[in-house]
């Protein structure tokens, strides 16, 4: 079914998803400022921080995926939608190499692109994903990691940007002629 005119993209669901993670953010930041010092609020602050670096590779998981079934569904037939978003949520770590082999079988071109994107000014982002995405891992199996509330604001910020560039690459708003093999 083509994209309504009326709909917003990113969808209100994605957008509520970002609102959220710029809230703990911002959550994360005012508890860092206020806790110099205080033994309990540091703990308190570095527990927060670790919520951060998992809810940040948690929005862009979830950002990619909606993003993908939303394209689907505005452009696929619905018995190829509901396939393929049946296939969707396994929760698959987004890995740099594994967002862009990803999105290089959606579409080659933007898979270039996003790569491009990921390794401009010496990697930075490349580096910085790849980073999150492990210590999310170490996080998640309860390793010691050695994360501070300082990294974790600075990974939030990486999210919302790689989020943000995936939502403007896979766009259901665009490329809406059925005649045409897009995105």
């Amino acid at each position: 079914m083509p994209w309504s005119q009326n709909r917003a993209w990113p969808t209100q669901e994605m957008q509520e998803a970002e609102r959220k993670l710029v809230a703990l953010r911002k959550l994360v930041d005012s508890y860092l400022r206020l806790s110099q010092g205080d033994p309990l609020k540091d703990q308190a602050v570095t527990a927060l921080g670790l919520f951060l670096v998992v809810r940040s590779v948690g929005h862009i998981e979830y950002i990619f995926e909606a993003a993908i079934a939303e394209y689907a569904q505005a452009h696929a037939r619905r018995q190829i939608a509901d396939f393929l978003k049946s296939h969707l949520g396994k929760g698959s770590n987004p890995w740099p190499g594994k967002l862009v082999e990803r999105i290089t079988k959606f579409d080659s071109k933007s898979g270039r692109e996003f790569e491009e994107y990921l390794r401009m000014d010496d990697q930075h982002l490349w580096n910085q994903l790849a980073q999150m995405v492990a210590q999310r891992n170490d996080i998640a199996h309860g390793k010691s990691v050695g994360v501070g509330s300082l990294k974790a604001l600075e990974y939030a910020d990486v999210a919302i940007q790689v989020s943000g560039k995936i939502t403007k690459m896979i766009d259901p708003t665009k490329n809406n002629d059925p005649t045409k093999n897009n995105l």
